[in-house]
Formats: structure tokens, C-alpha cells, sequence
């Protein structure tokens, strides 16, 4: 039910479209806010009660690969959002409400973001429909089952949540969640805004941003297939192996962006070209790497999530979502000063730092679990 809650406040983001005003928008953000990761009282909303969800129809080692099929089905959305995009684009391109400042740039018009916002919000009515018909039995030897939440009243879940920020265990994996903060700022926000800005990409595909769409569906349904057998053939597939590809396919995928996209573009529009001539191929690869890479960024955080402090994993999705959360927010405002050459260097040493104290730390965690088993066993002998 906390699922219910989380699609009923993004419902209420896209309503908010309908009147359009300064006060509504920022308050829609807050709603949307909330709606995405924020921890009230007993309600885990969205993304931490459906990442909780997960634990009770998966089992340790079938975590990341039911996370990653799951967000590959989630993104098929994006086929829906680009037809809607070129639908929208292409009906309306000759309304007498549509503001033009110049031939290279498209602007929406209220109508037509009326338009966009009423599909998005029937889909969420929908889904707040089939989100109240989920199941709720727990397969056996379930994540959940093995890591029971913790049921705390209102004033133990505020110091709950406020002392996961500062717990030893979550503070070492903070590396690897301001990593997946960027790399989320990254497909978000700066690279979307490069293929804008970039006058040559922009006169010979109008309709870049569909293909977008498209070619990143394709990355994030294309993760679903490959991490499935993968994750038959690797002993814990979900922690290390899983983290590691991940970490490589950015480093691989901010390359070939800062190489094929004209360096200004992030920050402001440009006639300049590349290393390599901008052009749809180059884009839609970028965009397969970055679903790809969203994907597994998504299920290996399903998985470290649900094993770092035990009895807690929805503060820990909570906390996560913080950090990730204030590092999008602080890329987010520094875009508008930094070119695709810096962000591509920020993004790299952070890639690197990540992996880096993600191996300590899982060796910590792993270390813990170890002891526990032992003193478990311990205990089962002592009792016969």
C-alpha cells in the first residue's frame, strides 16, 4: 500500500500541469519529491517500498536479476513517451499557439503540455489501479524473509531514518551512491541537453529526443536479457560482478559522449562540432550504454541495499536515495557552468573512486555475515 500512496502523488505531479503557475510548479516538485524516495512516518513511497517489494518475491540470489527484468519492462514507458513526443512534435508543429524564436529550436506550447501531462497522468491512473491488485505472499526463502523489517512507532522511525545517514556501513558505500547520483544527473539532464544545444544535431533530427527514448529502452530492456544468465553462472552475482560491469560500461559510455558530442553543448547551444562528427548512430549507442548502465545501476543497488544493515533495508533504500538525491541536485546546478569535457573528467574520477571503495567496503559486509553464520551455528549447537 505504501506503493499506492507513492503512484497516487506522482498521479498528482502530472495534474498539477493542468494549471499552470510558479506556486504550483514548485509545489508539484515537492509532491514528486516525496513521491520518488522521502521516508514519512511509516511510508517507504515509491521507489523504497517497491525496492522493499522486491525482497518478498526474490531470494538472495535471484535479487539483481528479478530487478533488472523488472526495470527493463518499466522502461518499455519510453517507446510510449517518444510516439507521444513525435505525435505531439509533428500534429501541432503548425498551431497558431506555438512559440518559435528561431528555425533551429521547438517550443511547446500550454496546450500541448496539457496534452502530454493528461496521457501521463491516465497511465498513472492505471497503474495506481494494477499496483493495488499486487500480490502480497512471500515466496520461500525470500530476502524479506531472511531480513525481516523492523516495525518501529513514529518517533523511533525519525531517529531510525536520521541515524541510518551517519551509520558506519552506509557512510562506506556513499562513493557508490553519489556515483549513481550523476550517472542519473548524466542521462537525465546533461546529456539530453547536449543533443539540443548542438545546432548540427539538432537541424538534421528534429526529433532526437524520441530516438533517444527509443535507443535507451532498448539499453535498459537489453540489460534485463544479458544479466539473467549472467547471473546463473557468478556466485553472488549481485554484489561485485554486477557493480564492476556496471562501473565499466560508464567509463566506456562517457567516453564515447565527450567524442561524439561537441564539448560546449552541455552548457550552452553551439555550431562546434566533435572528436567524432555528431550524428544518430553515435547518439543512439550512447543512449543503449546509458540504459544499460541505469539498469544495472538500479538492480546493484537492490541488492547492496538489502544487505547493509539487516532489519532496515527501507531506511537504507531511504538513505540512499538521499545521497544519490543531493549529489544529482549538486551536478544539476553546476551543469549550466561546466562543458561536456568536465563533466566526462568528474564522472570518470568518481567512477573510479566508487569502484574503488566498493570493494573495501563489500569486504566489510561480507566479513559481518561471515561472523553472523558462525555465531548462528554456534547458537544451533549449544541449543542440541
Amino acid at each position: 500500500w505504501t506503493l499506492v500512496i507513492g503512484s497516487s502523488l506522482f498521479a498528482c505531479y502530472f495534474a498539477c500541469f493542468f494549471f499552470i503557475n510558479n506556486v504550483i510548479y514548485f509545489l508539484a516538485n515537492i509532491i514528486l519529491g516525496i513521491a520518488f524516495a522521502h521516508k514519512i512516518w511509516q511510508i517507504q513511497v515509491l521507489y523504497t517500498s517497491f525496492s522493499t517489494c522486491q525482497m518478498i518475491f526474490s531470494t538472495r540470489q535471484t535479487l539483481a536479476r528479478n530487478s533488472a527484468r523488472i526495470l527493463g519492462i518499466a522502461n518499455l514507458s519510453l517507446i510510449s513517451g517518444g510516439i507521444l513526443y513525435i505525435y505531439i512534435t509533428k500534429t501541432h508543429a503548425s498551431s497558431n499557439d506555438v512559440f518559435v524564436s528561431n528555425e533551429n529550436y521547438r517550443y511547446y506550447s500550454e496546450s500541448e503540455t496539457k496534452i502530454m501531462c493528461g496521457f501521463l497522468f491516465s497511465f498513472c491512473m492505471i497503474n495506481l489501479v494494477l499496483t493495488c491488485c499486487l500480490p502480497t505472499r512471500e515466496i520461500d526463502n525470500s530476502v524479506s524473509k531472511e531480513n525481516p523489517h523492523m516495525k518501529l512507532d513514529f518517533c523511533d522511525q525519525l531517529k531510525t531514518t536520521v541515524s541510518t545517514l551517519a551509520d558506519p556501513y552506509i557512510l562506506m558505500f556513499v562513493p557508490r551512491f553519489i556515483n549513481h547520483g550523476l550517472i542519473v544527473s548524466f542521462f537525465m539532464n546533461v546529456y539530453p541537453t547536449s543533443l539540443q544545444y548542438s545546432t548540427i544535431l539538432a537541424k538534421r533530427y528534429p526529433m532526437m529526443t524520441a530516438y533517444y527514448a527509443f535507443a535507451m529502452c532498448a539499453g535498459t530492456t537489453l540489460c534485463g536479457f544479458v544479466v539473467a544468465p549472467l547471473n546463473k553462472y557468478f556466485n553472488d552475482f549481485g554484489l561485485r560482478p554486477l557493480y564492476y560491469i556496471t562501473a565499466g560500461i560508464q567509463l566506456v559510455t562517457y567516453t564515447v559522449a565527450v567524442l561524439t558530442v561537441p564539448n560546449l553543448s552541455s552548457a550552452r547551444p553551439t555550431t562546434e562540432s566533435a572528436f567524432f562528427e555528431p550524428n544518430l548512430m553515435w547518439v543512439c549507442l550512447t543512449a543503449i550504454l546509458l540504459g544499460f548502465v541505469d539498469s544495472t545501476n538500479a538492480a546493484s543497488s537492490s541488492v547492496i541495499c538489502s544487505r547493509l544493515l539487516p532489519g532496515r533495508a527501507s531506511h537504507t533504500y531511504s538513505a540512499a536515495r538521499f545521497y544519490r538525491g543531493v549529489a544529482a541536485s549538486t551536478i544539476f546546478f553546476s551543469s549550466p557552468y561546466l562543458t561536456m569535457k568536465s563533466h566526462a573528467i568528474i564522472l570518470i574520477s568518481v567512477t573510479l573512486i566508487s569502484a574503488l571503495s566498493f570493494d573495501i567496503s563489500v569486504k566489510q559486509i561480507e566479513r559481518r555475515e561471515l561472523e553472523s553464520q558462525s555465531l548462528a551455528k554456534k547458537a544451533d549447537q549449544e541449543s542440541i
